[in-house]
């Protein structure tokens, strides 16, 4: 499975990059995403409603499950301080950077429109390689904690890394995905323009 969606990845890159497809075929991917993830939520929705199981020991977490999301989101802001020391990026900058947590098209629009064009491509570039490398390293990290891909795909975990990481842990693990991507989503605007407005 994770073969094959990185086999997709790569295809669809080369598509895009290539400019393979009929301009009307691009204006058409967005809409086509968007329509093809809803289907995706519901399937998943489906599978939990259906399973005694899930509901049960997410009835049993209760407000625990709001410490997973905040715990990525400080995890996150941590590794932009320590890439800002490890590299030349001004500290508030690698804070915006890295508090996009794999939002790449959102945080890519609000740094480029509130920065620059370079700040807003480094953002896009380092969160769509964090949700490549969610795809990527979920075998290995699953085996780690089952958590550990929900913490490395951040706000993807609820949408594009969601399949990997219900095949690599389970339909618990992907109901705390959904729940905590929904709300490291909400948070990914609020924290990117708060860093930017530190930014001169």
């Amino acid at each position: 499975m994770i073969a094959l969606i990185v086999c997709a990845l790569v295809m669809g890159v080369a598509l895009g990059f290539f400019n393979i497809l009929p301009e009307a075929a691009l204006g058409g991917v967005g809409l086509c995403s968007r329509w093809l993830l809803i289907a995706l939520l519901f399937l998943v929705g489906i599978d939990v409603g259906g399973n005694k199981e899930v509901l049960a020991d997410l009835k049993r977490m209760g407000a625990k499950i709001l410490v997973l999301p905040l715990a990525i989101t400080a995890g996150s802001l941590l590794g932009g301080m320590v890439a800002s020391v490890l590299t030349d990026v001004a500290l508030y900058e690698s804070l915006a950077v890295a508090s996009g947590m794999g939002y790449y098209t959102l945080s890519s629009i609000i740094l480029t429109q509130a920065v620059g064009t370079t700040l807003g491509t480094l953002a896009f570039l380092s969160n769509i390689f964090r949700e490549i490398l969610t795809v990527v390293t979920c075998p290995i990290l699953a085996r780690i904690s089952r958590l550990a891909p929900l913490a490395s795909g951040g706000a993807t975990s609820m949408d594009t890394t969601l399949p990997v990481i219900i095949q690599c842990t389970s339909k618990t693990v992907g109901v705390l995905a959904v729940i905590s991507g929904v709300i490291i989503t909400l948070l990914v605007p609020f924290l990117v323009s708060l860093f930017a407005q530190y930014i001169s």
